[in-house]
């Protein structure tokens, strides 16, 4: 009896056991899942920015926006790693971290990170904005350190002056006041000032010879030099060719004062501008400028026709 009993136990924890298992792997719907509320899911937190990289300006800010995602608990933003040339700060509101960045004056142009992490009670995600600082006054320097190399490898530097003195030239012969000789003679003059003019403005200079300037923005590119030393080259370029000029401007003012009606050049100062180069734009003693429009006196209006152009034509 005692034998059997035993017998009958191990049959039955074996039915029952097979009994359960066959009711656990049922897909047919029959047994009901047990009852009670689920157990919440914890999401990571995320960051979106509204920039995935910053131009700026110097001496100027920007403002951007970093949206938390699935936050928990209290939101922070750590700044403390940004160790630049500029300025950053930060205001939390609710799940949005607004950043302000901002710019001092530079001399050069530069890269550069803004380290950020953000944390809540349960994640920390840290990332890098990054940054083209532009020096923005130095890049003007440098348009017109370029525009005067060119116009020196092009050779077109006096070309406001030939084409003022050819039309002088040109008016007096249309008017009868000269006779063709002496307008042959007038233009072969014009000739020899200008290879005078372009020896002496820039072929015996170094600083003004076409290779070295390009060296000399390249080492401004790279930040060998600064905006100091690029402004320093451009007022030395500026100041021989306005120099060079005297044999131009000479010969000029000889082909005026043969007319009552073509009034003389009274000086000559190179400078460059959205409209050219030019010794005649920019030098008060011809006009003014009048918002981003040069405007000349009423006694060289002729110039107006032969000057405001970017390209002045041989």
């Amino acid at each position: 009896m005692k034998l059997k009993a035993i017998y009958c136990a191990l049959v039955l924890t074996q039915v029952t056991a097979c009994g359960g298992g066959s009711e656990a792997n049922s897909y047919d719907g029959s047994v009901n899942p047990p009852t009670g509320t689920n157990p919440p899911v914890n999401k990571d937190m995320t960051v979106t920015s509204s920039v995935e990289r910053i131009n700026l300006g110097e001496s100027e800010e920007v403002t951007f926006t970093l949206t938390a995602h699935d936050e928990t608990g209290t939101l922070s933003v750590d700044l403390s790693q940004y160790a630049g040339i500029g300025s950053v700060s930060s205001v939390i509101n609710g799940s949005i971290i607004s950043v302000t960045y901002s710019l001092p004056v530079l001399n050069n142009n530069a890269s550069e990170d803004i380290p950020i992490t953000v944390k809540d009670s349960d994640d920390e995600i840290a990332f890098s904005v990054p940054v083209s600082a532009i020096n923005t006054s130095g890049e003007i320097i440098l348009n017109k350190v370029k525009v005067l190399r060119n116009t020196i490898e092009q050779q077109t530097v006096y070309n406001d002056i030939l084409l003022a003195a050819k039309s002088y030239s040109a008016m007096q012969y249309l008017n009868g006041e000269i006779s063709k000789s002496t307008s042959i003679k007038q233009s072969e003059s014009l000739a020899s000032a200008k290879s005078e003019s372009f020896m002496w403005g820039f072929d015996v200079y170094m600083d003004v010879n076409v290779g070295r300037i390009d060296e000399r923005i390249a080492n401004y590119q790279n930040s060998e030099i600064a905006e100091p030393e690029l402004e320093t080259l451009f007022y030395s370029i500026r100041d021989k060719l306005t120099n060079g000029a005297a044999y131009l401007i000479e010969a000029a003012n000889e082909i005026a004062e043969q007319s009552g009606n073509t009034s003389p050049f009274p000086s000559y100062i190179v400078s460059a501008s959205s409209l050219g180069v030019s010794g005649f734009i920019g030098n008060e003693q011809y006009g003014s400028w009048e918002g981003d429009t040069w405007v000349f006196k009423q006694e060289y209006q002729l110039l107006n026709q032969v000057v405001t152009s970017p390209c002045y034509i041989n």
